[in-house]
């Protein structure tokens, strides 16, 4: 160990007494919004017991319970498994339906009503993991979907497709039994059985008291939505020894302008902050005798999101799906490459030169979805992209997409918004069969707020008739055409077509994986219609191209200086483009260039998190973790719900041997993301700084120190990820290509 290093630590060790370590900064919550407070929870987290000014915490995730590896739990003085009376009550929609019409309607053709069994894609491969399996290791799903299967025990038997369980879905009365929640994932919420105490309507006081039952404080917040929709799977269900995280749709919202926290970037536009039930729970017109009504008016439940084929006899619910789904997105040619280089952008009328060869530069923005768009499981999303040229004739010059979109999954001019996760032999799973997964291959979705970037190449004879023009389309299949036909598989056999003949009996609606599944346009470009202002093109298209690898970040560069020559004097727009170009400055280790280009952006803004995330990138490019330190440090004050940002924090603080510091910093990431791993190891790599003295002095034994240092190793990211990802660029088709943040795609 260097001599300044040794100089540090033994700093730090006094200075472990300090406030920054006091219990009540370390052990609290972040300084939570008023839609994030929740109700009291068994806490993920081990501590050391003790309220003196040099207690440490040390969080842990949690890795039991009675049905690991789902996080569920029951409310204290519960027992497992729960049945007779205690189950039927969790069982029982038919009692709500009585005064709650509409609420309950709109909950059976939504997908929280069609979460079980009865939908197929669901079953073809939850069975595929029993079958694979043991029946233990599918309790990782049923928390979730089968969550009446789970705390009765079935899960852990053979399912009988007679069994009214494996309709049910999520109940009314296990969403609204749900008492407390964590941030863990993997259906983390404490679930009560209690009385849901059906009232008298005419008894005001009844009525109350179970409003008070079936409303507690969680049921208002996004942490209890996040217990479901964030989701890992620990080395047990890899069966490699690998962690893998996966849907997280909690910690892409907490993180961005919808979750109220400023740091990514600056929006040229104001975004209000705006939580789950505000997107998926907005307001329909209710039926007469619902209870729940106010003004004519229910909170939807629906929960309308991109559940297609679970809609495709319900107009209804389908209607609310394809709105939902038009406003996630916009689509754009920014412009042209030619051949020498140069770059064109493409304004309204715009055509195309005619005897080139040029790049189209296409750019896809989430504009209108809280998480990740497409959500959810992002490996059995199917959002692909269909072009053409075509000249003022109609003659087309070139395609893509087009193959994909009638079926072709070969076809090689196809680009779709997804995941890959690679299996043990680096083939992307095309089943998602979890319990195959080891690495991920590549992720194509995009987060909130931001872009990507596909071009695509053709040559435009010179014969062709002018105007040339370019027009493209956004589109939605809720699966894969892969794993489509997988759930068909397993829909025609003996024991899919028993389950779909014992859910017709019940009087279900069909849900058919034998059908061709239905294809939404999501969103649409026509170079004859272009819309949007230029500088805000050019922006989008330099904060797409802001992800591609670090030697092609010119490009970025070059757009946002082209969209700063467009833009008007508004302060709020300008700078958002300044901070971008500072970012991508930043990326390239171009210290200087990008601090000047943030002070420029806060002389028109004032002190923004985004400008000081640019900094603290800056520095940490280069090694400064002093000053890195100080900038994101006041990045994690001023978005205490952003993972990201208290990871940044820790590692700066942790790469200068600031050990107290470092676990103040890891202790709040990792209140919002317990299995973090850039975290996890700040944590254990800033206890291991600490000397014996310092340690005891703050009542952290041995164990604690080991049971840290587990936690990293267990949730680190696979060892062979990089063996896996090469082998997969090797031997899969289209591996190579799909791995590169942003594509090339010859048109045909």
């Amino acid at each position: 160990m260097s001599e300044r290093r040794l100089r540090a630590l033994g700093r730090w060790k006094v200075a472990i007494l300090a406030a920054v370590v006091a219990c009540g900064r370390a052990e609290a919550e972040p300084e939570l919004g008023a839609s994030e407070v929740q109700s009291p929870a068994p806490a993920p987290v081990v501590t050391t017991p003790s309220s003196e000014p040099s207690a440490i915490t040390v969080r842990l995730p949690r890795d039991e319970g009675p049905f690991y590896p789902s996080q569920l739990r029951m409310a204290e003085g519960e027992a497992v498994p729960v049945d007779g009376e205690r189950l039927e009550r969790l069982a029982d929609d038919a009692s709500c339906e009585t005064c709650h019409p509409s609420a309950a309607s709109q909950h059976h053709a939504g997908p929280h009503g069609n979460a079980s069994f009865g939908n197929p894609w669901y079953r073809s491969v939850i069975e595929r993991l029993r079958e694979d399996e043991t029946f233990r290791e599918s309790r990782h799903c049923a928390g979730c979907h089968d969550p009446l299967l789970l705390v009765s025990g079935r899960m852990d038997r053979e399912i009988d497709p007679a069994d009214p369980l494996t309709r049910a879905g999520v109940t009314c009365n296990v969403c609204h039994g749900i008492t407390a929640a964590t941030s863990d994932g993997n259906a983390s919420y404490v679930l009560s059985t209690a009385d849901p105490l059906i009232p008298d309507p005419n008894v005001p006081e009844e009525v109350e008291r179970h409003r008070e039952r079936m409303a507690p404080a969680v049921l208002r917040t996004p942490l209890l939505c996040g217990s479901c929709h964030r989701g890992f799977l620990g080395p047990e269900e890899t069966h490699s020894g690998a962690f893998l995280s996966g849907i997280d749709e909690l910690g892409a919202w907490r993180g961005s302008a919808w979750g109220g926290q400023r740091a990514q970037r600056i929006e040229p536009t104001e975004v209000e902050a705006r939580e789950c039930r505000s997107c998926h729970m907005d307001p329909e017109p209710a039926e007469a005798g619902e209870f729940a009504a106010t003004e004519g008016q229910i909170a939807s439940h629906r929960f309308a999101g991109g559940h297609v084929p679970i809609a495709r006899h319900d107009e209804a619910q389908r209607a609310r799906v394809e709105a939902r789904m038009r406003t996630a997105a916009t689509l754009d040619v920014a412009g042209f490459t030619r051949a020498d280089g140069s770059f064109v952008p493409l304004a309204e009328g715009d055509e195309l030169p005619v005897g080139e060869r040029v790049v189209l530069e296409l750019v896809i923005r989430n504009v209108g979805v809280g998480h990740r768009f497409p959500g959810g499981a992002r490996d059995i999303r199917d959002h692909f992209v269909t072009l053409e040229v075509h000249d003022a004739s109609g003659r087309s010059l070139g395609r893509a997409g087009d193959r994909y979109a009638q079926g072709d999954a070969s076809d090689p001019t196809a680009y779709a918004l997804r995941t890959a996760v690679l299996d043990e032999d680096g083939q992307p799973d095309v089943e998602h069969l979890v319990h195959r997964f080891r690495a991920l291959g590549w992720d194509h979705t995009i987060a909130p707020r931001d872009a990507a970037l596909v071009r695509y190449a053709v040559t435009i004879p010179a014969d062709a008739q002018r105007p040339v023009r370019v027009e493209a389309l956004l589109r939605a299949r809720r699966h894969p055409l892969p794993f489509s036909r997988f759930a068909c598989a397993s829909s025609r056999t003996r024991r899919g077509r028993t389950f779909d003949a014992r859910a017709h009996e019940a009087g279900l609606p069909p849900l058919d994986a034998r059908a061709d599944e239905p294809i939404v346009d999501v969103a649409r470009f026509d170079s004859r219609e272009i819309v949007g202002p230029l500088w805000q093109r050019l922006y989008e298209h330099a904060l797409a191209s802001s992800h591609d690898v670090q030697e092609a970040l010119g490009v970025a560069e070059h757009r946002a200086h082209l969209a700063l020559e467009q833009a008007p004097e508004t302060p709020e727009i300008r700078a958002a483009i300044l901070v971008l170009e500072a970012d991508v400055l930043a990326r390239t280790g171009r210290r200087d260039e990008a601090l000047a280009i943030a002070d420029r952006a806060e002389a028109l803004v004032g002190v923004h998190p985004a400008i000081d995330r640019a900094r603290g990138h800056a520095e940490a490019q280069v090694w400064r973790w002093r000053e890195a330190a100080e900038a994101f440090g006041r990045v994690a004050s001023a978005a205490p719900l952003d993972t990201e940002a208290q990871r940044d924090h820790a590692r700066a603080l942790g790469s200068m041997a600031r050990g107290p510091e470092t676990l103040s910093a890891t202790a709040l990431g990792l209140r919002l993301f317990p299995r973090d791993e850039q975290l996890l190891r700040s944590q254990s790599l800033a206890l291991g700084d600490l000397e014996a003295d310092a340690l005891a002095s703050a009542h952290v034994d041995e164990g604690t120190l080991e049971r840290a240092r587990a936690a990293f190793v267990r949730y680190r990211r696979p060892d062979d990820e990089t063996q896996l990802r090469l082998a997969c660029e090797q031997e899969a088709r289209g591996c190579a290509a799909d791995r590169l943040p942003v594509r090339v795609i010859s048109l045909r």
